[in-house]
């Protein structure tokens, strides 16, 4: 019987004269007697009722809010009536976009943070544009393009693929290029991994010459810049205190940004007199609290050994003054974390109000493949206020307008030195 491979699910059916089994995923019947089997076949009609999927998926949508939504009244809107509301638009739905779009249009009436929805992916895979790991001058307007600003550790940066500032860039493998909506679609369609560039200190391809690198992904990108700018604006502190002030930007709020925090932290707070912690554009997370515990440590004594430096004791302990910077953009666990500053008594908070979008949030997925987040838990203040809705407002207020924005300019870091040089 297992001559020819294995068999599973061996049934004997009720005359007693034949069986049923599974091979390779396959079924059979076999006839006892000699033991001659035939495959069993069959086929059945698939009917997918779009609509009644998404019926049901609204359906689970509405009753996990119903039963896990932190707050019980709902933020006073009427959760039945507008389930009604949005129930009746199902039929003129026509895509998976569409219908993420109906439910955050029904949940967008909580006036609730943390309610995102994502559509199911499309089943194929999206191309995206690379960057050329540089800057346009786009008031520029001849031949090719020219390089406004190049970041440190950029491919352009280095001596053998080196591109400067006010260069022009006349092709791109091979093909003249212009800085327009038609130069993405071209990087994006582009196959080759290495990309040449053809360069020169003035717009013409007489005397030029040709440099090679692989283009940036955006993430990449992003990355470059962002340590830029975090480099220029401790080097802004360091000078403007000659070395007395440290400073600090925490991006998020996630593991591997208190990794980072614990990392780097001591590294700037050694020797200060006074920190500066920035969660200005803060995307959250959930390690405020972690590190409120280490900056309110308080020193007892100090770990002396031979040949290092003096350590107080217990570690990550300080108690020197803080200021923290926040802005607009500092979001959910970005907003809490200056508030417990504050709260503590341990710094004192400059920039623009947080926008209130804090809340603890967790996922969850649909039948029909569209991902949702939910507020399971409300964060309210000492006091007994909301935090949702109502940002944490500074000490020191101070915008930052475009223009300042546009020229590199930064009034609430200049605050912020101000405040702690003032401190005795």
């Amino acid at each position: 019987m297992n001559d020819d491979g294995g068999r599973v699910a061996l049934r004997i059916l009720p005359n007693g004269r034949s069986a049923t089994f599974m091979k390779s995923g396959k079924i059979y019947l076999m006839k006892l007697e000699n033991g001659s089997a035939t495959q069993i076949t069959f086929s059945a009609n698939i009917v997918n009722d779009i609509t009644a999927k998404r019926t049901a998926a609204f359906y689970q949508f509405w009753k996990t809010y119903h039963h896990r939504f932190y707050d019980g009244n709902f933020h006073g809107r009427d959760w039945v009536a507008l389930r009604n509301k949005y129930l009746k638009r199902i039929p003129s739905v026509d895509t998976n976009d569409e219908f993420a779009t109906l439910l955050q249009m029904m949940v967008g009436e909580l006036d609730a943070s943390h309610t995102e929805l994502s559509a199911v992916a499309p089943s194929t895979s999206q191309k995206k544009t690379p960057h050329l790991g540089f800057t346009i001058d786009f008031s520029y307007s001849g031949v090719g393009i020219k390089v406004k600003d190049i970041p440190k550790q950029a491919p352009a940066a280095f001596e053998k693929t080196q591109i400067k500032p006010g260069e022009y860039i006349l092709q791109i493998d091979g093909k003249d290029v212009s800085s327009d909506e038609l130069l993405f679609k071209f990087l994006t369609q582009k196959p080759t991994v290495l990309t040449k560039f053809t360069v020169n200190s003035k717009p013409e391809k007489e005397g030029s010459r040709e440099v090679k690198y692989k283009l940036l992904s955006e993430s990449e990108w992003r990355k470059l810049r962002y340590q830029e700018t975090t480099q220029e604006l401790r080097k802004r502190v360091e000078e403007a205190t000659n070395g007395k002030v440290g400073y600090l930007h925490i991006s998020a709020m996630g593991s591997s940004d208190q990794a980072k925090f614990e990392r780097e932290a001591y590294e700037y707070i050694q020797g200060k007199n006074a920190m500066i912690f920035d969660v200005r554009f803060n995307n959250g997370g959930n390690i405020s609290d972690t590190l409120i515990d280490w900056l309110e440590r308080k020193p007892h004594g100090i770990y002396k050994s031979r040949d290092r430096e003096p350590e107080l004791a217990p570690s990550r302990a300080w108690n020197k003054p803080i200021v923290v910077l926040m802005n607009e953009h500092s979001y959910s666990n970005g907003e809490m974390f200056p508030y417990a500053m504050r709260q503590r008594g341990l710094a004192k908070l400059v920039g623009m109000p947080t926008p209130g979008y804090v809340i603890w949030t967790s996922s969850f997925t649909l039948t029909d493949g569209t991902k949702a987040r939910i507020p399971g838990r409300g964060v309210f203040r000492m006091d007994g206020t909301n935090m949702e809705n109502q940002g944490e407002k500074p000490d020191f207020q101070l915008w930052i307008t475009p223009d300042q924005w546009l020229k590199g300019e930064d009034p609430q870091l200049e605050k912020a030195i101000s405040l702690l040089i003032r401190q005795p």
